[in-house]
């Protein structure tokens, strides 16, 4: 089981255009990405690897990975493993124009199956406190069918302040009309001008390696 001190690794990406030129090769280079992703679950410290395709026009990349990481000593094994270097030089920066990444400590964890997600970093005016950067997590972690996973930064080195994840177990609850509405009905009311610099993906969701099974019944 994480603990209360658990780190989320967030990715979002959009592919360059001379990576993708039609609809087939781009899904083979995110089926090859995604391939080289699911094997980082065997570095140690690594509790779930999840990913979501942008589907919503609220999307600002089309990918998203993630990596739920049992604690500070483990994203450091994660982010120096060989493994994981040979990922990014071979699978991920000769196919990508633009990459954002998160580090932030994880309040929640995900669920063993859901269908569909919004991942999201976000930038803070100045004068917010933490408190309320948390209440987002904390709102969200409320609302119906949904599992809220995220959190403020690790460091302070970070272009975002805080990235998270909001997790729903159909395909569809992304969509307009559906469950997708309450989470964008609790940012703007917790969050609202608060938010400046963001970035987020919105579609459909899955667990990407064995290990990502059973994180929580």
């Amino acid at each position: 089981m994480p603990s209360q001190n658990s780190i989320l690794h967030l990715v979002l990406l959009n592919l360059r255009s001379s990576a993708a030129p039609s609809k087939g090769d781009s899904d083979d280079a995110v089926r090859a990405i995604l391939a080289a992703f699911g094997r980082l679950a065997e570095i140690d410290g690594v509790l779930h690897l999840g990913t979501a395709q942008a589907a919503s026009e609220d999307s600002t990349h089309s990918l998203a990975m993630f990596a739920l990481l049992r604690d500070t000593a483990a994203l450091e094994e994660f982010g120096t493993h060989p493994r994981h270097i040979e990922y990014l030089q071979s699978a991920v920066l000769p196919q990508v124009s633009d990459l954002v990444t998160a580090d932030v400590v994880a309040a929640g964890v995900p669920p063993s199956s859901y269908g569909a997600a919004a991942c999201f970093c976000a930038g803070f005016q100045p004068t917010t406190y933490d408190w309320q950067v948390r209440s987002l997590f904390d709102a969200a972690a409320r609302l119906p069918d949904t599992v809220a996973v995220g959190g403020p930064a690790v460091n302070g080195r970070q272009r975002f302040r805080a990235a998270g994840l909001t997790l729903w177990p159909g395909p569809d609850d992304w969509s307009p009309g559906r469950r997708s509405d309450d989470l964008h009905r609790v940012w703007d009311e917790f969050w609202g001008a608060a938010a400046t610099d963001q970035a987020r993906v919105v579609g459909p969701a899955t667990p990407i390696a064995p290990k990502a099974s059973g994180v929580v019944s």
